[in-house]
C-alpha cells in the first residue's frame, strides 16, 4: 500500500509508532485510502498528510515540527525552560490529559512525569502515568512544577493551582500563543478565484478571515453567506458589516451541522464549539436545506472546532451536485485527517485536493479540494 511505504519511509521507529495506535483507541479509523493519498496533488500536500496522520496516531510532536511554517520546535524551547526545575529535583505535572499534554509526554520521551492532573478525563491511566484529580497532584505532590498545557483556559486553570498553593507554573499556553499566528493568507492561497464567487463561510468569527479573501482571493465577488453561532461574535460581525459598507453579504446566527435542530454550545475569547455542557444553545442547519432557498457556492470556506465533518454530512447533495471549491479545516481531531478527505471523495471522487500547514503548531492545517 503506498501509504504504508511512504510512513515506513520516516525512520526505523515509526513502525514500532504506527502500531501504538491501539493504545491511543484509533483502531477504527486507521484505514488509509490509496485513493486519497493519490488524490494530493503535489509533494508538499503528501508530506503534511503523513505527518499529520502519524502525528493523529501517536502523538508525537516532532511529526509537526516538519511542516510548521517557520520550522520552529516549540517542544524544543519547552524542554529547555524546564531544564532548571529538573535540576532542582522537582516532580513535573502535566495540567491536561487533552492533545497537547498527551503530545508533551510523547514528544519528550526521556522526561519523567509523574502524572496528569485534569478535572474531566474519566481515564485512571493515560500513556503509562496515572491521571489524578487537581487536588490530589497538588496534596500528593506539592512542590512539583504544574505545566499547564491549555491556551484557552490557562488563566482559570492557573487561578486554581494558585488557590491549591501551587507555587510553580509553567504556561504552556504562552507558548501556543507566541508561536501559533496563523499566515493571512489561510483559505485563499491554493485557488485562484473569479469575480463571481459565492461564498459560504462557515465559522465567521470575528470576520477576519472573510476580510483576508478581499486582499489574497478577489476583491470582487456576487455573494457572502457567513455562519456565526456564537451570539456576541454574530452581533459583531453584523457590525463590522454593516459598518464597513461591504454588499452582498448576509450572515446568520446559525452553526451548521448534519441535522436542522438546537444544540449547546460553549463559548470562549477564541473559539466556539458543540459540548453537551455549553451555556448557550444554538440553531444549526443543514447547508442542503439552505442552499435549496439560496444560489448555490462556488467556494466553501469551514473552521468549526470540529464539527466539519458533521457539517460536510449536512452539505453532501450540494458538494455532489455543484462541487464547490473546498477549503477545510482538519485539524481539530485526530481522526479529521483519515475521515474528512475521504468523505469528501467519496461525494465527488473527481476532486483534486491539497493540503497546506499554516502555523508553528499543530493547529491550522487546511484542506483544499477543487
Amino acid at each position: 500500500m503506498v501509504c504504508q511505504i511512504k510512513v515506513l519511509s520516516f525512520g526505523s521507529n515509526e513502525l514500532i509508532r504506527w502500531r501504538m495506535c491501539s493504545m491511543i483507541n484509533y483502531k477504527n479509523i486507521l484505514n488509509l485510502s490509496n485513493d486519497v493519498y493519490g488524490s494530493f496533488q503535489d509533494d508538499l500536500s503528501r508530506d503534511i498528510y503523513m505527518a499529520r496522520v502519524m502525528n493523529s496516531l501517536t502523538y508525537d510532536y516532532n511529526y509537526i515540527t516538519r511542516i510548521t511554517v517557520d520550522n520552529i520546535d516549540v517542544m524544543d524551547k519547552l524542554r529547555k525552560d524546564i531544564e532548571s526545575y529538573i535540576r532542582e529535583g522537582r516532580k513535573l505535572i502535566l495540567d491536561g490529559a487533552g492533545y497537547y499534554g498527551k503530545s508533551i509526554k510523547m514528544t519528550l520521551n526521556d522526561v519523567k512525569f509523574e502524572c496528569f492532573s485534569d478535572r474531566n478525563s474519566q481515564e485512571k491511566m493515560i500513556m503509562g502515568i496515572p491521571v489524578l484529580s487537581r487536588k490530589e497532584a497538588v496534596e500528593k505532590y506539592p512542590d512539583a512544577l504544574f505545566i499547564v498545557d491549555s491556551m484557552v483556559y490557562a488563566r482559570p486553570i492557573k487561578t486554581e493551582l494558585k488557590q491549591l498553593g501551587v507555587e510553580h507554573i509553567l504556561d504552556f499556553g504562552s507558548y501556543l500563543g507566541k508561536y501559533g499566528n496563523a499566515r493571512d493568507n489561510q483559505y485563499y492561497d491554493v485557488f485562484r478565484f473569479g469575480d463571481d464567487e459565492v461564498i459560504a463561510d462557515v465559522g465567521c468569527f470575528d470576520c477576519y478571515t472573510m476580510i483576508q479573501y478581499f486582499k489574497y482571493g478577489n476583491s470582487k465577488y456576487k455573494k457572502i453567506y457567513s455562519f456565526e453561532p456564537e451570539p456576541h461574535q454574530y452581533a459583531h460581525c453584523k457590525e463590522i458589516i454593516e459598518k464597513g459598507g461591504y454588499q452582498n453579504w448576509d450572515i446568520y446566527n446559525y452553526g451548521v451541522y448534519d441535522n436542522n435542530s438546537k444544540l449547546y454550545f460553549s463559548s470562549n475569547s477564541s473559539s466556539t464549539k458543540i459540548s453537551n455542557d455549553g451555556d448557550i444553545e444554538v440553531d444549526v442547519i443543514k447547508l442542503d436545506d439552505f442552499f435549496k432557498a439560496h444560489e448555490a457556492p462556488t467556494f466553501i470556506k469551514m473552521d468549526i472546532e470540529g464539527a466539519e465533518l458533521a457539517a460536510l454530512k449536512g452539505c453532501a447533495e450540494t458538494i455532489s451536485r455543484y462541487k464547490p471549491k473546498l477549503a477545510i479545516c482538519v485539524y481539530h481531531k485526530p481522526e479529521d485527517i483519515f475521515e474528512i478527505p475521504e468523505y469528501i471523495l467519496s461525494l465527488n471522487p473527481d476532486y483534486k485536493m491539497y493540503l497546506r500547514h499554516y502555523t508553528n503548531l499543530v493547529n491550522e492545517t487546511v484542506l483544499y479540494c477543487e
